[in-house]
């Protein structure tokens, strides 16, 4: 069945899934991007300056930002949770970033093409 221009541009929700976090004996919420979204997170990741990098390198952390909520679809975290969610024990972020990435569309070569774009980018300078 081909569709027309209508149905093609009719909004779709954006899936959310629960995510069971082991280590804290409890759930967050996931919610995937807009194509917008999507684009934004991207381009926030490209740049090649030594801020960017560091960007590059937290991109995991970024992603639970991105994406981590509530049952209802409000953000859990804010670019200020960022270092913090970089000292959490990794068994707690593991299995939201699994989700995060899969929602996202970012899984597997895609987020390697994220953060290789600096890397002759010298993080000294």
């Amino acid at each position: 069945m081909t569709i027309d221009r209508d149905a093609f541009l009719k909004p779709v929700p954006v899936p959310m899934e629960e995510v069971q976090v082991p280590a804290l004996n409890g759930s967050v919420w996931v919610k995937g991007f807009t194509a917008g979204e999507r684009t934004r997170f991207e381009e926030s990741l490209r740049t090649s300056d030594k801020v960017s990098r560091r960007k590059q390198r937290q991109m995991r952390e970024r992603l639970v930002v991105a994406m981590a909520c509530d049952k209802d679809g409000n953000k859990l975290f804010t670019e200020y949770d960022v270092e913090k969610l970089s000292a959490q024990s990794y068994v707690v972020l593991e299995p939201v970033v699994e989700v995060c990435l899969r929602l996202s569309g970012l899984a597997g070569d895609d987020a390697e093409e994220l953060t290789k774009n600096s890397e002759s980018v010298d993080d000294a300078a």
